[in-house]
């Protein structure tokens, strides 16, 4: 999992994000050759080269691409099925032609990567979105409901519909951001996903790599050292709960922390 590891370190690194998406699909698939599914979007690419498609320019762009994306290649948002894991791996996306907003708009930006343009990730609560730039034309995508474009005020509309919330005083949730950030919010899901299913290893390989992100955090030390308790791990849930009190030593739930601490070294000696 070179290339995830490193975005997840390194905001700056130049690891390709479809990559690092496909290998995190390895919590699903620990053998993915994630090399053939990128030869399956490199192949689109080309398809779209010979059919002139990238000399597009602004608007006329994203009509042709959109045609190839979600006529040709039948992509579509996975309404029947949303809260399945199998949404946020990037392999089934290309298989299945189907996914949650976000793994769609990481293979729509990564796909249009690949011929030129500039396609970006806009983090926006409750729903993914893509921003297209092209010169002077700009526009937003949901690349969940068949490409809808998307101004602004409908970004804003649609966040209140979804979550309740007015978000027009913080227009920075509407700005692009980059592959770190992209990554963490698709951990972040299948945290949420494993975690109500009970699929406890999955959901320890989501938090080892969420702390490679955030190596001080202690909410997710606490979180990881629970799982390990589930799962036996009472030696490392020991060390992860030791850690949380040496990052939040005057934490209000420092007595539950000990108790806890207390118990993983009271089954780790039983264990030996």
């Amino acid at each position: 999992m070179q290339a995830l590891h490193n975005i997840l370190q390194d905001p700056g690194s130049l690891a390709s994000l479809d990559l690092a998406a496909l290998e995190m699909a390895r919590i699903e698939y620990p053998g993915l050759d994630c090399g053939s599914y990128l030869n399956v979007v490199d192949g689109w690419a080309v398809e779209l080269r010979d059919e002139a498609i990238d000399r597009f320019r602004g608007e006329s762009f994203v009509h042709e691409f959109h045609s190839f994306f979600f006529d040709r290649l039948g992509i579509h948002g996975n309404t029947s099925d949303y809260y399945s894991p199998l949404n946020s791996c990037l392999n089934e996306v290309i298989d299945r032609r189907t996914g949650i907003p976000i793994t769609l708009a990481v293979l729509y930006l990564e796909l249009a990567r690949r011929i030129g343009r500039d396609v970006r990730g806009i983090n926006f609560p409750g729903h993914f979105l893509a921003e297209v730039r092209d010169g002077v034309f700009r526009c937003y995508v949901d690349v969940f409901n068949r490409g809808r474009l998307m101004t602004k005020d409908d970004c804003l509309r649609m966040g209140r519909e979804l979550t309740g919330i007015d978000y027009s005083d913080r227009p920075g949730l509407l700005e692009p951001v980059g592959p770190r950030s992209i990554l963490i919010r698709m951990l972040s899901n299948l945290r949420g996903i494993y975690l109500t299913r009970r699929a406890n290893r999955k959901l320890l390989a989501v938090l080892d790599l969420l702390l490679i992100a955030a190596p001080g955090d202690a909410d997710e030390l606490f979180s990881r050292a629970m799982v390990k308790m589930n799962l036996h791990m009472h030696a490392s849930a020991e060390r992860d709960l030791q850690q949380y009190l040496r990052l939040r030593p005057e934490a209000d739930n420092k007595g539950e922390i000990e108790h806890q601490l207390q118990v993983a070294r009271v089954l780790r000696s039983q264990m030996n």
